[in-house]
């Protein structure tokens, strides 16, 4: 499993986002969570994560729709998402084996948040 790192940039305003990559795939640092003034998760690409992290395995939107039972349609609608409900999170890391749940608790502790 690779190491995650996170670069974090604030503007004068006092709002910034925190970017987290792989270290094998620094090109796609954008895999974000935006922070808003009080430290607030706004958002996460988990639909990007969750992408990247299924063509590294090698396999296809096809695959993942029939492993969750849903048309591929639905599995690219996944792919655009910044949520997702937490069950389907957890069916899909369960599949892929992989915690994409790392990425919501890693934001929260770079955040401070114990």
């Amino acid at each position: 499993m690779s190491r995650l790192q996170y670069f974090c940039i604030t503007d004068v305003s006092g709002v910034g986002v925190c970017l987290v990559a792989q270290h094998h795939n620094i090109e796609n640092m954008q895999r974000a969570t935006d922070f808003g003034r009080d430290g607030e998760a706004v958002s996460l690409d988990i639909g990007i994560i969750i992408r990247d992290e299924l063509r590294r395995q090698g396999r296809s939107a096809i695959w993942l729709a029939s492993k969750i039972n849903c048309d591929r349609r639905n599995v690219y609608d996944i792919f655009s998402r910044s949520y997702i409900d937490t069950g389907l999170l957890f069916r899909i890391s369960h599949i892929l084996n992989f915690d994409f749940f790392r990425y919501y608790s890693e934001a929260l502790r770079d955040s401070g948040v114990q």
